[in-house]
């Protein structure tokens, strides 16, 4: 297990030291970061480098699923976590700044690229014209990290998962299961919103089943509303339908053992982001320069005949997207549509 203290913060206190887990070392950093399973991992190397110039490394976050990707992180000290919305939008910059005041560096990555790059309704550049917005949210999200964190970018810093002991011999017992002979194509279903769910998956993956191919093996991943996107498949023993079956952590354990790593704008992509593992990436709100310009072997697709795209917006709805019809039971973000023929080849030339 990982030495990091997992501390849940009492906003009814002074957050002295006695509320934060007692003394720290004189040098020690507090860095902010709330969000999901992509936004903890964008900020792994941020920590890394910051234990590697001997800080004590502090990590305030939220109740969000992100927290799995930290357990286990060995440059953390300690983790203080608060409830989501335990602090009110009216006090969360005092109780910043209080926070501020225990540790030498202090390092808020809170809306750096959720708002700043990607921003929601309701935030102003939300309703800017596209070309403004693009002047105004087209930075590469990993280089605004790290001006934020006050550090200069430089490709050496790696994405880091740290799987445990156990999780590293799950990974390697599923891919002993589907045998070592074979290609593996491990595809992520879906991401937080419509516009990132890939609609024509299931015409690639039968393209893949009928040709030359007869020893590719597709490892399909997600949570439990992904399994809808699996139905149909369960008959070919060539695609392993993993969605809300494998976690978070096994589903990231598992990256290195694939020949292929296909998904839209997720997490777990950013998982692989730097792994010597080719990667096929369908974007739909982030520019190649916002998401994918520093990854390793790595095609990143897009619909160049989406007008709207990239439209650099968070969407929690459909309300402001261009959601267009595919057939008369189903319909998608325009961004995502991206020929099935494209992804195909995409995929077929790393294999």
């Amino acid at each position: 297990m990982s030495k990091s203290k997992f501390i849940y913060m009492d906003t009814d206190k002074s957050w002295e030291e006695q509320d934060l887990g007692g003394i720290r070392p004189d040098k020690s950093v507090c860095i902010v970061r709330y969000g999901g399973y992509g936004d903890m991992l964008q900020m792994s190397p941020i920590v890394k480098e910051h234990k590697r110039q001997g800080y004590y490394v502090c990590i305030n976050a939220s109740t969000n699923h992100g927290l799995r990707i930290l357990e286990e992180d060995p440059n953390i000290d300690e983790v203080y976590i608060q409830e989501i919305n335990q602090v009110s939008q009216s006090v969360l910059v005092k109780y910043w700044e209080t926070l501020a005041t225990k540790f030498t560096k202090f390092v808020n990555l809170s809306a750096v690229v959720e708002h700043s790059c990607l921003p929601p309704a309701g935030n102003p550049h939300f309703y800017w014209p596209k070309k403004a917005r693009h002047m105004f949210t087209n930075h590469n999200y990993m280089e605004l990290l790290y001006a934020v964190a006050d550090l200069p970018y430089d490709k050496k810093y790696k994405i880091e998962f740290y799987p445990t002991a156990e999780e590293v011999k799950f990974a390697g017992q599923q891919r002993d299961n589907i045998g070592r002979d074979k290609k593996v194509v491990l595809w992520v279903l879906s991401g937080s919103s419509k516009h990132k769910i890939y609609p024509f998956m299931d015409q690639v993956i039968a393209k893949m089943m009928l040709s030359e191919h007869k020893d590719v093996h597709f490892v399909l991943v997600g949570d439990v509303s992904c399994r809808i996107l699996e139905y149909g498949w369960e008959n070919e023993e060539r695609v392993h339908k993993k969605s809300g079956t494998w976690d978070i952590r096994q589903t990231l354990a598992f990256l290195p053992h694939a020949d292929v790593i296909v998904g839209p704008e997720t997490g777990v992509m950013y998982g692989a982001a730097t792994l010597d593992v080719p990667k096929v990436v369908m974007l739909s709100h982030s520019s190649k320069h916002n998401y994918s310009n520093h990854w390793v072997r790595t095609t990143a697709l897009t619909n160049d005949e989406c007008e709207c795209y990239p439209c650099h917006k968070l969407h929690y709805t459909d309300t402001y997207c261009n959601i267009v019809p595919i057939d008369e039971e189903a319909s998608a973000a325009k961004c995502c549509l991206i020929p099935g023929h494209t992804v195909y080849n995409a995929i077929e030339k790393f294999l």
